[in-house]
């Protein structure tokens, strides 16, 4: 066995298998439509941050958060209007 040299694996790629069937399946290239539609989406108005927590509130069913954002949101209203004119009309308050 000295003469005899190892197989090369590396020498000769292996077949591509071909799918099921024989045939081969043809390149997916994009509809006319969805490519109309992406440009579509892509020139659009962003959305405003309102309308993304309402759709984010949708899409992973976080409704519980919905009344702290609210409290958090008039109470940082109060402190606002705590440093203007208001201020002695809303220290009863607390």
């Amino acid at each position: 066995m000295a003469g005899k040299t190892p197989p090369n694996e590396l020498a000769e790629p292996a077949p591509i298998p071909t799918p099921v069937g024989g045939h081969s399946i043809p390149p997916q290239t994009a509809n006319r439509d969805e490519a109309k539609s992406f440009v579509e989406a892509a020139n659009a108005a962003a959305p405003s941050l309102v309308r993304e927590f309402i759709e984010f509130l949708i899409d992973y069913k976080v409704w519980w958060v919905t009344p702290l954002v609210l409290v958090l949101l008039v109470l940082a209203g109060l402190v606002v209007l705590g440093g203007t004119a208001a201020a002695p009309f809303i220290y009863p308050l607390f």
